[in-house]
């Protein structure tokens, strides 16, 4: 599977406000519109943590308790929750079976889990009703084994700490499942989880207008299917009566030439389209003289 183009992904975003957090978790759970997602696939999202919450107000109040045990307070700009989008690219999640995806997004846990400890994880949860299936994972900034909001520690401290993660995270999990990792020192910008919807946003009319140009041709299509077919079961009815007609004019003709044989020639029929002389004379007479007229004699029926 390891191809160029074949990534694995981890994206930061830090959440410095309650309001912040409780829009992400909206989000996550499925609370707030959201226009680049199909409603119909919602039941397959999934969450991969055992402490299931199952809405933006339980993982909330977990993460207001967790807060509420801190050796400290937290500072007013502190960020109070760090979540981290983990994929691959599109092409090797189309290569990746469920359960792949699912092992991949379980080791995405696995690993960031052990730098916070389970009980500092709000949410870990699996969104395949998007384009692009992909893992929300979201935690407080609590290195394992402390009890202070830490998030320079965790994921900050110096220029290099990114570019870290990121080797990390190829060597821990991606490659693990034959994926590359990014060029080191791109100057490509990644954009927010804001900036990400407000685009996808923005061609969903367009993506909307191809999906009901695609719908009427598929339509079309189905259509002109279906008359291929009925054409093909009326021949197929014209083939069948022309073969019994067929069989009809054999047997008939069969049935005429037999009656014309015993009758004229005076042969004997036995069967399986065999016949025999029943007057050897009678044949040499008429193979000896063929330009005369003969009355033919009188055989035994």
């Amino acid at each position: 599977m390891k191809q160029e183009s074949n990534f694995a992904i981890m994206r930061f975003e830090k959440l410095s406000t309650l309001n912040a957090v409780t829009r992400s978790l909206k989000h996550i759970f499925r609370e707030q519109p959201t226009p680049n997602a199909n409603a119909e696939r919602n039941d397959l999202n999934e969450n991969l943590i055992t402490k299931v919450t199952t809405c933006a107000e339980e993982s909330a109040k977990i993460m207001n308790d967790r807060i509420s045990q801190l050796d400290k307070a937290p500072r007013s700009n502190a960020v109070l929750a760090i979540e981290i989008i983990f994929t691959a690219s599109p092409e090797a999640m189309e290569i990746m079976d469920l359960d792949t995806r699912r092992n991949y997004f379980k080791d995405c846990v696995r690993w960031f889990g052990k730098k916070v400890g389970p009980e500092n994880i709000l949410v870990a949860q699996i969104h395949r009703d998007e384009s692009s299936e992909h893992l929300h994972f979201l935690c407080l900034p609590i290195v394992a084994g402390e009890n202070t909001l830490n998030c320079r520690k965790l994921i900050g401290g110096h220029k290099n700490r990114a570019s870290e993660l990121q080797d990390e995270f190829f060597k821990v999990v991606g490659e693990k499942y034959g994926l590359a990792r990014g060029k080191r020192g791109s100057r490509q910008p990644h954009t927010s989880l804001q900036e990400h919807n407000a685009l996808v946003n923005q061609d969903l009319p367009k993506l909307r207008a191809q999906k009901l140009e695609l719908k009427l041709e598929c339509d079309e299509l189905e259509k002109r299917i279906s008359r291929g077919k009925s054409i093909l079961e009326n021949l197929a009815l014209d083939i069948k009566k022309a073969m019994e007609e067929h069989t009809q004019a054999v047997r008939y003709c069969f049935t005429a030439l037999k009656e014309r044989l015993m009758d004229r020639w005076g042969m004997i029929y036995e069967g399986n389209g065999k016949f025999t002389r029943e007057a050897q004379e009678y044949v040499e007479e008429v193979i000896d003289k063929p330009s005369q007229s003969y009355t033919r004699p009188s055989f035994r029926r």
